[in-house]
């Protein structure tokens, strides 16, 4: 009787789709889907997109988990045009996309849901990234944050979305790799909807050396960053934004030993942008500040997200250089912006 009851309940519940892309990596794909499987809500769906394994993923996929929508794609099509290809595919309301290299703690997906059901205009709820093996730490670019938080980005890998937002925002753009999640997050916000960070809801990634060259992620990087900025932001916006990202990744690039992929990424940008200023399509002023606003002070409070209003340009530049959301945040190490983890 308890059961028919438990069974009962379950399909009063909406439906949430894990939604795994992987290239590669079989052992951790393995993991990502026990760890879905390991989940306490229910109803769930898991879709694995293959971007051409040579590794066995599939058939380990398919024989151990057969229950498991598997797409298999015949080339390498790159992480968020996987994810789009997985979220066109799946049924649920809510669709959760997990990193391969990422493991769910048990109670990730029943808390995703429950603050979805809260609001109605938060329409992505990103997950706490911690890392699986401590030792590795240093490569988990989001600090985690204790306290929720409404925020203009998210990781990719760690996220939640409810479904209606795609068909009203669209989808993610399809880059290769690197810089997808602020792309679609600006087209969230200029939409009106809400982002929250949810500490509660854990994803431990293992960030897997496999298929992650630093030069291939710098040309990605920059190449797609400039792209989001120009074919996005109004013109005020992305003349300042475009060199300041520029700058930004350099920095990085000249720490991290990217310099080649980097320079390689600038001059793919800059052969593409005619196509690029052909495509553009930029959003409201608002939606640019907001997202910087929302960045760089840490708003804990849904009113104050909601009532945000314009300011002028120069605060933004000020808030930026000197960091306001490390002076704002109420914890020490709960003051990063969140970052995508690809």
């Amino acid at each position: 009787m308890t059961e028919k009851k438990d069974m009962e309940c379950a399909t009063e519940m909406p439906l949430v789709t894990i939604n795994i892309v992987t290239r590669n990596r079989r052992d951790a794909l393995k993991r990502a889907i026990e760890s879905a499987y390991a989940q306490t809500y229910r109803p769930i769906e898991l879709v694995v997109v293959d971007n051409d394994s040579s590794d066995g993923s599939v058939e380990m996929v398919e024989r151990d988990f057969p229950d498991v929508k598997v797409i298999r794609l015949h080339r390498n099509i790159g992480c968020q045009p996987g994810r789009n290809i997985g979220m066109k595919n799946s049924r649920g309301k809510y669709i959760f996309n997990l990193d391969d290299d990422g493991v769910l703690e048990p109670h990730a997906t029943e808390k995703m849901v429950a603050r979805f059901e809260d609001e109605e205009d938060v329409v992505l709820v990103a997950a706490a990234i911690e890392p699986l093996v401590p030792e590795r730490s240093h490569l988990i670019r989001q600090v985690r944050c204790t306290t929720e938080r409404y925020i203009g980005n998210f990781p990719g890998g760690a996220s939640g979305i409810r479904r209606s937002v795609l068909d009203d925002a669209g989808y993610f753009p399809e880059y290769v790799r690197g810089h997808a999640e602020a792309d679609l997050a600006l087209r969230i916000i200029d939409k009106g909807y809400e982002m929250v960070y949810l500490p509660d809801a854990i994803m431990y990634h293992d960030v897997s050396d496999i298929e992650r060259n630093k030069n291939t992620v710098a040309y990605y990087g920059i190449w797609h960053r400039l792209e989001t900025a120009y074919r996005l932001e109004p013109w005020g916006r992305c003349l300042i934004n475009g060199p300041w990202k520029a700058l930004m990744d350099f920095v990085r690039a000249v720490r991290e030993g990217s310099l080649a992929g980097y320079f390689r990424g600038v001059f793919r940008f800059l052969h593409n942008l005619p196509d690029i200023l052909a495509r553009r399509k930029p959003v409201s002023k608002w939606a640019t500040q907001k997202v910087d606003f929302l960045n760089y002070n840490y708003v804990t409070d849904g009113q104050r997200s909601r009532s945000f209003r314009r300011y002028p340009l120069r605060r933004v530049v000020w808030d930026r250089l000197r960091k306001r959301h490390l002076l704002s945040a109420p914890e020490a190490d709960a003051a990063a912006v969140i970052e995508s983890s690809e």
